[in-house]
């Protein structure tokens, strides 16, 4: 059973892990989306 434990726990972690990256890839490609028009204008 606690080998169960530690193996649920470290798949627990590796998914935050993953998510966090993908929150924070997101926020970047939305930062860009949002600073694109700053730094090239469309005239």
């Amino acid at each position: 059973m606690k080998k169960f434990l530690v193996r649920a726990s470290v798949v627990a972690a590796c998914a935050a892990g993953a998510v966090l990256v993908w929150q924070t890839i997101r926020d970047l490609s939305t930062a860009e989306e949002l600073w694109h028009p700053i730094t090239d204008p469309v005239e």
